[in-house]
């Protein structure tokens, strides 16, 4: 995906730094997803936002908007505006703790759908009864 690329193009401090910002971005990104803010959006943007945020959430990580901008090529506008939309989102809110646990607990849920074994359809029911008990009416 593209936060890799633009995570090594940051130019974090160290290998945990790299390791950290991009866990955190590629969540964020996921939570974005969730919420619908990367619909119609060009992924660099998103991307760059989620960069952003993930290394101001570490703290001690040094990376500015204009570090961003320069390296995912949007403009500051269109950085400020997927910021803006964030912060109008669930997560926005969550303290790093509640972010991690949620963000744990959604890909539980997406591993446990992914394991599921697809149900056939019913036989017997459903809108096929209903169309034949129609037919013979």
């Amino acid at each position: 995906m593209y936060i890799h690329r633009f995570a090594d193009k940051l130019g974090l401090p160290t290998k945990r730094a790299h390791h950290l910002v991009v866990n955190t971005a590629l969540r964020l990104v996921a939570s974005m997803k969730r919420d619908w803010m990367q619909t119609g959006r060009r992924p660099s943007g998103v991307c760059g936002a989620a960069l952003f945020v993930a290394a101001q959430m570490h703290g001690n990580i040094n990376v500015t908007k204009k570090d961003v901008v320069s390296i995912v090529h949007v403009g500051e506008g269109t950085l400020n505006r997927r910021l803006t939309e964030f912060e109008q989102t669930p997560s926005w809110d969550m303290t790093m703790d509640e972010f991690e646990t949620r963000a744990l607990e959604y890909e539980e849920e997406q591993r446990k759908l992914l394991l599921e074994e697809p149900q056939a359809p019913s036989t017997s029911g459903g809108l096929s009864s209903a169309a034949a008990a129609m037919a013979t009416a």
